[in-house]
């Protein structure tokens, strides 16, 4: 078997070297009958292979994820080169023979471990079973190594458009607010689903304006039924202030109040303060911490102004027959007057 029979086999020859085609008529050790040229054989790679003495594999393939993206996602750049040429001018990862020269395979944990990391392959992207058994360059995959998300992910081919799933209030969820610019990305699933953290990120992105802090003590900002959330600290409102009108600030900053109920204040007498009582209405309304305490927050929650009851102090008794009383007199006899003069007539 001569090496011409290699010619069209790319990635045929070890790495650092490239098919020769000035060595086309050089014959492999074992004939075509017996599996002919072998690239595991040095003496078939010496006959049928040379050195590539293009551009150099620092120059062209060191940028990360270069390795990883193909033709095989199972690769990494070496942290020592060497001196390692490209065929051409120009590095290209979709030749074999460069990415054999420039990259080695990866050696890391697996994609799988991984795969119940939803979010990790960030937006746009998911991660894909088929990965499975191929590896990440360290032993911890990580989703901000460039060649781990190759190795692990694909780009997301749903059928649900974020622009259609999307952008709705609330799907983003905290800290983060739909983005226009990706209306046309595709989601994961034939939908958009915002309990799934891949097609969040593809659709959302996070809010820059005030921090959620600004609101810590703005008492009754968050609303009924919810209380500032020292865990969203970090997190940002939609404008350069917070709004207790925009649904997306309270989002970020507020949490559902989680404490006791509010039927735990039910005897207290001075829980509510002045001119206010408890409401039996709001016994299964809950505080923000545990126990309720009187906070202007826990106060909303489980009192109402206290309610003014009517009383009377006493009943007017109407005269009797025979009462000479001064205002009957007035009235019965301006009646008799009229009576005697009426018959007169």
């Amino acid at each position: 078997m001569t090496c011409s029979e290699i010619a069209s086999k790319v990635g045929w020859c070890p790495a650092g070297l490239s098919y020769d085609s000035s060595k086309a008529s050089n014959k492999c050790i074992k004939k075509t009958a017996d599996g002919g040229c072998s690239s595991s054989d040095a003496d078939d790679t010496m006959a049928c292979c040379s050195l590539s003495t293009g551009q150099m594999c620092k120059d062209g393939a060191a940028a990360k994820g270069w390795c990883s993206s193909a033709p095989g996602p199972n690769y990494v750049y070496p942290p020592t080169p060497g001196t390692r040429r490209c065929v051409g001018t120009s590095c290209d990862n979709m030749v074999a023979d460069d990415v054999n020269a420039c990259c080695v395979l990866t050696s890391g944990a697996k994609c799988d471990t991984i795969a119940k990391k939803d979010g990790f392959c960030g937006a746009g992207l998911y991660y894909r079973l088929e990965a499975k058994d191929l590896l990440c360059a360290n032993k911890i995959c990580s989703s901000s190594d460039l060649d781990d998300v190759n190795s692990c992910c694909d780009v997301n081919a749903g059928e649900g458009t974020c622009g259609k799933g999307a952008a709705v209030e609330g799907f983003c969820g905290a800290g983060k607010m739909y983005n226009k610019d990706m209306a046309a990305k595709l989601c994961v699933g034939k939908v958009c689903d915002a309990n799934r953290a891949d097609d969040v990120n593809a659709c959302c992105k996070l809010l820059s304006g005030a921090s959620c802090t600004t609101v810590a003590k703005m008492d009754g900002f968050c609303g009924a039924d919810k209380t500032y959330d020292i865990d969203k600290a970090g997190y940002n409102c939609v404008g350069s202030g917070c709004s207790s009108m925009d649904a997306g600030d309270i989002l970020s900053c507020c949490k559902m109040n989680d404490g006791a109920l509010c039927s735990t204040i039910a005897t207290s007498s001075s829980f509510c303060g002045a001119d206010m009582e408890y409401s039996i209405a709001k016994a299964t309304k809950k505080c923000t911490a545990s126990p309720c305490s009187a906070t202007a927050a826990d106060v909303a929650q489980c009192c109402q102004k206290t309610t003014t009851k009517l009383t009377t102090t006493g009943t007017a008794k109407s005269p009797t027959i025979g009462q000479t009383d001064g205002a009957s007199r007035q009235q019965v006899l301006p009646f008799f007057v009229v009576f005697s003069l009426v018959f007169s007539i």
